[in-house]
């Protein structure tokens, strides 16, 4: 047994599953709620609070656990695990993560919050009459304090208050009316911010107040929380910003200490419906509220993960809870997402890529399509889509390139959320909504799919389009924090390692909330206008969710495509300096350290180029230049490579090798091709 109320509720829950399964089951209450665990610790102990429902169980003695869990102090014992290892039969869960094995398992020593309701499934009638509170709750007790009275005269009155508002909104004939919970979690939350911020954000209560105000204008939100100044500051801000609500549509439940938070759990399930934090308390005043037409609001992500796996950790929720995102955005929402398709003198592919469109399983979808000033037969093709379907738009300009067609479409573009196809690609039916369903989630500004390169002519089967659910999609997705998702784009095709997120330039495997794009346009007149727009991007959005499935094909051997001309001198007169802008951009936002790590990449990337156009003589004055350029950087490399830890140790001593000598350097990577790399590559290797 570990934690607060909440968590010991979800425990026991799952103490009586197992019991129903025939297991025999018994707690440590000892190890967590020891004085002498707590005596030397910044943390404060927590009270059990289980016997306030009248609830007892079996504890496990010292014997036991030390048996369980390997945990003997004898000196056989001690020595044994020396030299053998500790043979314990501890199992931790993982928070908010159902894992079946739990209930299967016969024998062990169970760790964990165990916090979803899919532990106690089968059993939830027994676990609501086990968490039943007694009748004479409010009733003080013999020999009780001055204090404790007033804490239990104040929760009747507030009691009364509630069914009050609960009776009025029956008399006005608004069913499920009258009464909300809002719960207020700071103290322990504000210190752990990097855990439990940025969830339950104003935009947040906003919403949830919203959707309560319209189901009943007299609602009456009654405001739980540890902090009681801070609520009331809450209040304030509500009632001023808000046309409709004014303070006495809110009242501050104040009085119980954490030895009594018993007493607003209580007042928390007489609630009709409830506006829950991320907080295992207030999920067990919701799940105890027995109005069968109740609203329940959550967020829609319950912490934040140094792993990015929010949206792998959903097995909190129960069935009757809505979520919300951080943004203020529910998950039941539908919103409109503009697909900017570009095109020009693509007659052969453009309806193959529209029909990836129009295929989307995300159906509120509106698709602009930018005919490029064509002089084929793109254009046409366009309008016969266009008459076929009300949600294609085509705008038909001039002959002005990619980044001018996107800009034309952003104009036209309506939607909460942007996207982007180019015309001789393909959409996988369910990429949209895969990424719109992760953004809803966890909050994200942007969305990011993986992708795969194909031939123009490649025909894919309808075994290759097929998404059963997107719930374990998501559940792999990852969630970067803004730093996080500008390191993996600076780093992308330089320092990837396997398994790791790879975020590139490139946007048709992106999705875009729209104020990305509000002062965001494509530099017109290159063809590496992906990188200072991704760029900025990034550096207004605070998430960016990474979705590991592979979700569009982007064509990589059309000859007529401007990506297959002339790349070597494209590399010198427009993505290195794009690279260039990407960097001011960084320092612009705030991120110099970041630009410095970037700075570095962009050598080594630029090396990397080198190395490749040297070996062909169509590309050898371009290498040339390359080096010249590089080298007029000598200085700044070597305190670059020198002074940081960019990168591999390798990687930092094969550059400042080429910036001290480029000769000796090529001679000893062709001597390296030759022998090394041939070696383990012979045909006889298995």
């Amino acid at each position: 047994m570990s934690g607060g109320l909440g968590n010991q509720m979800f425990q026991y829950a799952l103490y009586l599953k197992l019991r129903s399964l025939g297991r025999e089951v018994c707690f440590d209450d000892k190890s967590q709620y020891d004085e002498e665990t707590f005596r030397n610790s910044s943390q404060k102990r927590r009270p059990k609070h289980l016997d306030i429902f009248g609830i007892t169980y079996p504890s496990a003695g010292k014997e036991e656990l030390e048996k369980l869990t390997d945990g003997a102090m004898d000196l056989p014992s001690r020595i044994r695990r020396k030299i053998l290892g500790r043979k314990s039969l501890e199992k931790n869960d993982r928070d908010f993560m159902f894992d079946p094995s739990f209930l299967e398992e016969t024998e062990g020593y169970f760790c964990g919050g165990f916090q979803s309701p899919r532990y106690f499934a089968g059993a939830e009638e027994e676990v609501r009459k086990a968490f039943t509170f007694p009748e004479e709750l409010l009733c003080p007790k013999e020999g009780c304090s001055r204090q404790e009275q007033k804490m239990l005269e104040q929760s009747a009155s507030y009691a009364e208050r509630i069914r009050k508002a609960n009776c009025e909104a029956a008399d006005r004939g608004v069913p499920g009316g009258g009464s909300a919970s809002i719960h207020l979690r700071f103290g322990d939350y504000v210190d752990k911010g990097d855990i439990y911020g940025g969830i339950c954000t104003d935009a947040y209560y906003d919403t949830a107040i919203r959707c309560l105000k319209e189901r009943d204008p007299g609602m009456i939100f009654f405001v739980f929380s540890n902090d009681e100044e801070k609520a009331g500051e809450w209040i304030r801000y509500q009632a001023e910003r808000s046309e409709n609500l004014g303070r006495g549509h809110f009242v501050l439940v104040k009085g119980c200490d954490e030895d009594h938070g018993y007493l607003d759990l209580y007042l928390m399930t007489l609630c009709r419906n409830h506006v829950i934090a991320n907080s295992s308390f207030s999920w067990w005043a919701s799940f105890m509220c027995d109005a069968p037409d109740k609203m329940v609001f959550a967020p829609s992500i319950w912490n934040n993960q140094k792993d990015g796996s929010e949206l792998a950790r959903t097995d909190i929720y129960a069935d009757f809870m809505q979520r919300i995102s951080p943004r203020g955005t529910r998950l039941s929402d539908r919103p409109l997402i503009s697909v900017i398709v570009t095109a020009y003198n693509v007659a052969p592919y453009i309806g193959r890529a529209l029909d990836s469109v129009c295929g989307q399983t995300w159906k509120n979808l509106e698709i602009i399509a930018v005919d490029d000033g064509s002089s084929d037969e793109t254009g046409a093709i366009l309008d016969r889509y266009a008459a076929g379907d009300s949600r294609i738009q085509v705008v038909h300009t001039e002959n002005r390139g990619v980044s001018a067609a996107r800009n034309e479409g952003i104009a036209h573009a309506r939607g909460e959320y942007i996207g982007f196809v180019d015309g001789d690609d393909r959409a996988h039916p369910a990429m949209y909504e895969a990424m719109i369903r992760g953004i809803l989630s966890s909050g994200a500004d942007m969305a990011v799919v993986r992708y795969r390169e194909v031939s123009a002519e490649e025909t894919l089967t309808d075994a290759e389009e097929q998404v059963a659910s997107f719930d374990p999609v998501l559940r792999a997705s990852v969630l970067l924090q803004q730093r996080d998702a500008v390191q993996c784009f600076i780093r992308a095709g330089m320092a990837e390692e396997e398994g790791k997120i790879v975020l590139r330039s490139a946007v048709w495997n992106k999705l875009f909330h729209r104020r990305l794009l509000r002062d965001n346009r494509f530099p017109e007149g290159t063809s590496a206008e992906d990188i200072p727009f991704t760029t900025r991007a990034l550096c207004l959005s605070k998430k960016v969710l990474c979705v590991p499935e592979i979700l569009y094909d982007y064509v990589v051997n059309r000859q007529e495509s401007i990506m297959n001309t002339g790349r070597a001198e494209r590399t010198l007169t427009q993505e290195i300096p794009a690279w260039r802008t990407h960097l001011e951009l960084l320092k612009e936002s705030g991120l110099s350290d970041l630009a410095e790590e970037s700075e570095y990449w962009f050598y080594r990337r630029m090396l990397s180029y080198e190395e490749e156009y040297r070996r062909c003589s169509e590309t050898a004055k371009e290498a040339k230049e390359l080096q010249e350029r590089i080298l007029k950087h000598r200085d700044r490399i070597l305190e670059l490579a020198e002074e940081h830890s960019f990168g591999r140790r390798g990687d930092r001593e094969r550059l400042k090798l080429y910036v001290n000598s480029p000769r000796q350097y090529f001679l000893l990577s062709d001597l390296y091709e030759k022998t090394v790399v041939n070696w383990k590559n012979r045909p006889d290797k298995t």
